[in-house]
């Protein structure tokens, strides 16, 4: 197997998530990491028979407010169901996110071996669908 991970450049910045479920944000001219963030998930293929990432997810204030976190956010999802919020320019977890950050999408479905759900299909996408399947949780 080898080892890719999708892309998004938004701003003056390059975000990358692994399958490894740890993003990187770089700097797209000089490729240097401005921040890298590691969601220490199980590494273990429990829905599917690798680990797979579907990428990153990009969200931003319609009016940023300079100085406040969170006004851009950078979305992962794991293998084993957890959605995690990253402030795009820190790369620190968004507080008021969910618990700390981080949203337990297995709660939805009861077990994380059927929370895969959520986040199947296409690149992910931070709209309507993916704040109701939140707020089951």
């Amino acid at each position: 197997m080898g080892c890719r991970a999708r892309t998004r450049i938004e701003g003056r910045a390059l975000y990358i998530g692994t399958p490894f479920y740890r993003v990187f944000a770089l700097d797209p001219a000089s490729g240097e990491v401005r921040w890298e963030f590691d969601t220490h998930s199980t590494l273990e293929a429990m829905t599917q028979p690798a680990l797979k990432t579907r990428g990153v997810a990009y969200w931003e204030a319609e009016d940023p407010q300079a100085g406040q976190p969170c006004q851009k956010i950078v979305y992962i999802g794991t293998m084993d169901a957890q959605l995690f919020a990253l402030d795009a320019d820190t790369g620190r977890k968004c507080e008021a996110f969910g618990r700390h950050g981080v949203v337990n999408m297995a709660c939805a479905w009861k077990s994380p071996r059927t929370g895969w759900a959520c986040l199947a299909g296409g690149r992910p996408t931070a709209n309507w669908w993916h704040w109701t399947c939140i707020r089951a949780a």
